[in-house]
């Protein structure tokens, strides 16, 4: 969270986002689903708790466990939001559609 207020210093119209990644269990040979996975819901709560929407609009695909903070400088957000959006799906290219 520190770096987030660390890098709109230099790049005052940065926005943020995240996957949160599933989780392995090697013992019981186990691999968490994409959706809403455990370390989504903790990263999440922690997101919303801490920061407001004074800066950023929130976006939450909990389909793929992904969270967008959008910079409202952006000319427009919702498009924004869209190019982020596939940039997820380009580089996620295994997970559900978004």
């Amino acid at each position: 969270m520190k770096v987030i207020s660390l890098i709109l210093i230099e790049y005052p119209d940065a926005s943020f986002g995240f996957i949160g990644a599933r989780t392995i269990d090697p013992i019981s040979n186990r691999v968490e689903d994409f959706e809403n996975t455990q370390r989504f819901r903790v990263y999440s709560k922690m997101v919303e708790s801490t920061i407001g929407d004074e800066t950023f609009e929130h976006f939450i695909y909990e389909t793929i466990s992904g969270y967008l903070l959008i910079n409202r400088a952006a000319e427009n957000v919702d498009d924004k939001e869209k190019l982020i959006r596939e940039m997820f799906a380009d580089t996620y290219n295994d997970l559900l559609n978004v």
